[in-house]
């Protein structure tokens, strides 16, 4: 009897089921399990080895100093203390561009500032550096400061000595303290040669702008007009002084920022902003001068005269009060910096925390540990040329 199967055309084969070596996760669940003990092995092994080289590591103690620099002084003193600051600094890129806990950041990082910490604290021996150069390199990385919004600036030493890290940090504050001083006597006692030659200006242009007015005062009788016409003069003589005294300041301030600084920029705005005050008064007029109502040209005269006189007076007496901050400053050996927290001895470890390093190397070493597990059977079930394949591949890297 025939098969009606075999010549019944409207039958089509079986469509083929999924691959029987395709892997899915209980397949990988399974190797896994199969290789337990070279997993565990793995893992217990690499991270007992972590765990010792953790304990052999010695604990590292963190000491942290935190001050507060100067608050930038305007004026003559100020620019005198930054040509000071760029001479210890070695340039002047921070000039106009940073503020001033940036720029005695800086001064921390120099090596002048350093060396007497190195001798001080026998860094060499600690360090176990032959080389300055390298102590250097050792201190930058031990040895962290930072900048907060506040202006605050921070100091932080890492050492294996909780003692000598919290010493370090305090002598690096006190460093900073004596440099800062040796450059304030520095800037004063420029900024006073600089203000002794502006008052013999001053003071020569006083006696003659004096000597002018008494003068015109004699020759033209005149007695009470000084007082009538003081208070219209006063305004103008307090604004031309002012004025005086920016262009001083800013011929002063040009030796160390440049045009584009911020500081420039301020004095030249203050400056124009006076002249335009100043021109504002003149174009206004400044009234009638009892005894000449009838020769109005001399008392614009007398007026000239008189601001001039009073003008080199207030000039002069401002000079005097700098030339006067100038000199105490040259004569004391005081640092303006404020320490806000002294360094004191840490108890406890900042690093290294073996916990983490510990649990870190126990995931990483069982992820691949399995990774290799899966690798192995697969590696066995693969041809031989597959094989020859991996072995150039690994060969080549």
């Amino acid at each position: 009897m025939n098969n009606p199967d075999a010549h019944s055309p409207n039958l089509a084969p079986c469509p083929p089921g999924p691959a029987a070596n395709t892997p899915d996760f209980l397949d990988y669940i399974a190797i896994i399990l199969k290789r337990r003990k070279l997993i565990l092995d793995i893992t217990i092994g690499t991270t007992a080895i972590s765990a010792l080289i953790t304990f052999l590591m010695p604990n590292i103690y963190n000491a942290k100093a935190k001050l507060l620099p100067p608050q930038q002084q305007s004026g003559l003193l100020s620019a005198a203390m930054m040509q000071g600051a760029l001479a210890a600094i070695g340039g002047d890129s921070l000039v106009g561009e940073s503020k001033s806990a940036k720029l005695y950041s800086e001064m921390l990082k120099i090596e002048s500032l350093r060396d007497p910490i190195i001798e001080r604290f026998k860094l060499k021996e600690v360090y176990n550096k032959k080389f300055r150069q390298d102590i250097y390199k050792e201190l930058n990385k031990n040895v962290v400061i930072t900048t907060g919004k506040e202006g605050i600036i921070t100091i932080a030493v890492d050492d294996k000595d909780p003692k000598r890290s919290a010493d370090m940090a305090n002598a690096f504050v006190e460093e900073l303290k004596k440099l800062t001083s040796k450059m304030n006597m520095t800037g004063a006692g420029n900024s006073r040669a600089f203000l002794e030659e502006r008052i013999t200006g001053a003071k020569k242009e006083l006696v003659e702008s004096e000597n002018a007015l008494k003068t015109f005062q004699t020759r033209y009788k005149l007695v009470d007009a000084q007082a009538q016409a003081g208070a219209t003069m006063s305004a103008m003589t307090q604004l031309t002084a002012q004025l005086t005294m920016q262009e001083i300041q800013l011929n002063t301030a040009l030796r160390t920022y440049s045009e584009t600084s911020q500081e420039v920029k301020n004095l030249r705005q203050s400056i124009a902003s006076l002249r335009s005050q100043i021109a504002k008064h003149e174009k206004s007029g400044v009234g009638v001068i009892p005894g000449f109502e009838n020769v109005p040209e001399r008392g614009q005269e007398y007026l000239h005269l008189m601001r001039r006189f009073k003008t080199a007076e207030a000039v002069y007496e401002m000079l005097t009060k700098q030339y006067e901050m100038a000199r105490l400053n040259s004569e004391n050996n005081v640092s303006t910096i404020q320490v806000i927290q002294n360094a004191i001895v840490p108890e406890r470890k900042s690093k290294p925390v073996r916990r983490k390093i510990v649990t870190a190397s126990l995931f990483i070493s069982l992820l691949g540990s399995c990774v290799l597990a899966l690798f192995l059977e697969n590696y066995g079930k693969m041809s031989d040329v597959e094989k020859d394949r991996w072995k150039n591949l690994l060969g080549r890297s």
